[in-house]
């Protein structure tokens, strides 16, 4: 066999195996990258109890950042207080968005970066196509969405929460009412509502009552952290209530009956407000888009006239 065709076969042998192992790798990575996927949206559609499977983009990012390893250079980067701007107490928001367990600070520090930096680079790239002041002004410009969406995001994913857990407030407290007027303890009646349903606020008491029951935290330090996971004074005036009556021994379910007619008159008054605000938000797209059409549909062809009149 000639040389030239000994080093071809050999070359192209070593180029095999090379592209054999390159594949092996990308299939492995892409099998992590989906196992990432998968837990990020079980965690997410536990936490907002709900079945639904997307994932917000923003809270994916945090998500993915926070179990990666990132180099030196991004860790010092993102250790500036720059990245903290907008979020003082970043552990309590990520606690009340319902990703504490997965996310952490330095996580949604490098999601913040990274996001400033993709949109800084798509406003340069978009403002490129018409000047260069253009393409410094849509950098700036993106530069701020990417930083103020990581703070916006997991504000408006807690007061979703927030929204949700009140619906569902005087559900529970009348669960655990019934469960004590039948004899049960305040633990075995606390522990019915996360047993038979299923919302953010039963698999947020299905945790806290794990953790009591395998005697990890007491209860009344189970109920405080249950009441940091929401940023919601009706629910500390509840969680307030049970560590009081467990604390000194007084009657728990007549407090939590006025607490369960407080939590729906409480939840009624915000329904009736958001009713009351629909017609005045109904006025912007209604004076924007629908009056100007019909103006000019009315006065359009009269307009036409006089036009042609002069």
């Amino acid at each position: 066999m000639a040389p030239s065709l000994l080093v071809a076969c050999a070359s192209a042998a070593v180029s095999g195996f090379f592209l054999a192992v390159w594949a092996m790798g990308r299939r492995a990575l892409a099998t992590r990258r989906r196992s990432v996927k998968r837990r990020v949206r079980a965690h997410v559609a536990s936490s907002n109890g709900s079945g639904a499977n997307r994932v917000q983009p923003v809270v994916g990012a945090i998500l993915r950042q926070s179990r990666m390893v990132h180099p030196g250079w991004v860790r010092r980067v993102s250790g500036f207080r720059i990245w903290d701007v907008g979020m003082a107490d970043a552990p309590g928001l990520l606690a009340h968005a319902g990703i504490s367990g997965v996310a952490t600070h330095a996580g949604a520090r490098v999601a913040r970066m990274q996001l400033a930096m993709i949109g800084t680079g798509i406003g340069v790239v978009a403002g490129c196509l018409f000047s260069a002041e253009f393409a410094a002004v849509l950098g700036i410009a993106g530069a701020g969405i990417g930083f103020f969406s990581v703070p916006a995001v997991l504000r408006s994913a807690a007061a979703a929460r927030n929204a949700e857990m009140e619906r569902h407030l005087s559900e529970m407290l009348e669960v655990v009412v019934m469960g004590l007027g039948s004899g049960l303890s305040f633990s075995r009646s606390f522990a019915l509502y996360p047993r038979y349903f299923r919302n953010v606020l039963a698999d947020s008491m299905s945790r806290v009552v794990i953790q009591w029951e395998m005697g990890l935290v007491t209860r009344e330090e189970a109920l405080r952290q249950l009441e940091g996971e929401f940023d919601s004074p009706l629910l500390s005036r509840v969680v307030g209530s049970m560590v009081r009556s467990l604390r000194f021994g007084t009657s728990i379910a007549e407090s939590l009956e006025a607490v369960a007619i407080e939590a729906r008159e409480t939840h009624r008054a915000r329904m009736e407000e958001r009713v009351a605000k629909a017609a005045v938000k109904m006025m912007l797209p209604v004076g924007t888009l629908i009056l100007p059409a019909m103006l000019l549909m009315v006065l359009g062809p009269v307009m036409l006239e006089l036009v042609e009149g002069f």
